[in-house]
């Protein structure tokens, strides 16, 4: 029970104290809030601390005693969360643990660092506006351990996978523990909640590329090619696909992309791209899959878009399926456009072509208007 007589007799001794401020104030000051209890005694122990610190200073003692005063405060808080005003120079249990801690961690800085990241994480554990206990947990991630901090960071994002902040440090801590894994499971975790699709497809095409780097080109390709169907105009993804199908020889899925990027990109008017990829498709028709027709409809495509290298390569082909009438259209074409110094080889083999397609007539009208060329 509560002795009125020695509580007023503390009061009076310490009020004669504070005239001199040390260590028997400090001393006062607990046996106050002791006989005092819960209707004083936080106040009690924060004078105390400030005493001990600044009066007596002995920083080990002020330490000693917010400790207790935030074990105090914290142990009223968490019992009555909803508790209001309580009076006295704190107002409420949530500013004297929060003083408190503040207290605890000026006068931690420069110690053990896994000291401090316990006080922070011990304050983030209070029920404080979810702001203040983000920044609390933030501030332990700063100085904990690697393990600790990918372990901070993890819960803030598992809390708010949008927390941009926490998504990054944690990227980041995972790349360089080379936790590539774990990095992809990031992203999709952020592709999840991602905020409109040029968002997402940006992540997705960062998660391909994370597939890619642990070795997994497979798994990428599937990825980009799903993403491609929600945003067919990324031009990045459809760069990494193809480059990808051709790294692991996926001949005939290249030739399909290929034809599709050249088609759309003649109906969006971009000519020179749209005869590149015809002539890539062509080529490829013919190298890798052995499909002569498919080559020939790519490269007439691409001659109508005025690719280089076109036009001979359709010729070739043209002749050695014996189409040797269309060949000699093609090869005049080129003898046409053709410099002095090639002309002579592209009139041989029009000749050659309309010999083949029995036409001896148009072969030697040919020559003819080739020789006048080639001399000059």
């Amino acid at each position: 029970e509560r002795d009125p007589g020695s509580i007023e007799l503390l009061s009076a001794l310490a009020e004669v104290q504070r005239r001199a401020p040390g260590s028997a104030l400090v001393g006062t000051l607990l046996r106050l809030a002791e006989a005092t209890g819960a209707d004083g005694d936080l106040d009690l122990y924060g004078e105390a601390v400030e005493v001990a610190e600044q009066g007596a200073g002995d920083p080990a003692a002020a330490k000693q005693l917010a400790d207790k005063l935030f074990a105090t405060a914290r142990a009223r808080w968490e019992a009555a969360p909803e508790a209001g005003e309580i009076g006295g120079r704190f107002g409420t249990f949530e500013r004297a643990a929060a003083w408190a801690l503040d207290v605890l961690l000026r006068l931690s800085a420069g110690g053990d660092p896994g000291e401090l990241v316990a006080l922070y994480l011990h304050g983030a554990a209070l029920p404080f506006a979810a702001a203040e206990r983000r920044r609390l947990r933030l501030a332990a991630a700063e100085i904990a351990a690697v393990e600790a901090r990918i372990a901070i960071y993890a819960e803030l994002f598992a809390e708010d996978p949008r927390d941009t902040l926490a998504s990054e440090r944690l990227d980041a801590l995972y790349a360089a523990q080379g936790q590539s894994a774990a990095r992809i499971a990031l992203r999709e975790q952020q592709i999840a909640v991602a905020d409109g699709a040029g968002q997402r497809v940006a992540l997705r095409f960062e998660r391909a590329a994370l597939l890619v780097a642990q070795g997994n080109p497979e798994a990428a390709i599937a990825a980009l090619r799903e993403y491609l169907a929600e945003a067919p105009g990324h031009a990045p993804s459809i760069e990494r696909l193809a480059a990808l199908l051709e790294e692991g020889g996926h001949h005939h899925d290249l030739v399909v992309l290929s034809e599709e990027r050249a088609a759309k990109a003649e109906l969006e008017g971009q000519g020179e791209i749209a005869a590149q990829l015809w002539a890539k498709a062509a080529a490829l028709s013919e190298q890798a899959l052995g499909d002569a027709l498919r080559a020939i409809a790519d490269h007439r495509r691409a001659l109508a878009l005025g690719a280089p290298g076109s036009a001979d390569a359709l010729a070739r082909l043209l002749s050695a399926r014996g189409e040797h009438a269309a060949a000699a259209e093609v090869l005049e074409q080129l003898c046409a456009e053709a410099s002095p110094a090639e002309l002579h080889l592209f009139a041989l083999r029009l000749t050659d072509a309309h010999l083949a397609a029995r036409r001896a007539a148009a072969a030697r009208e040919g020559l003819e208007r080739a020789i006048p060329r080639a001399d000059q």
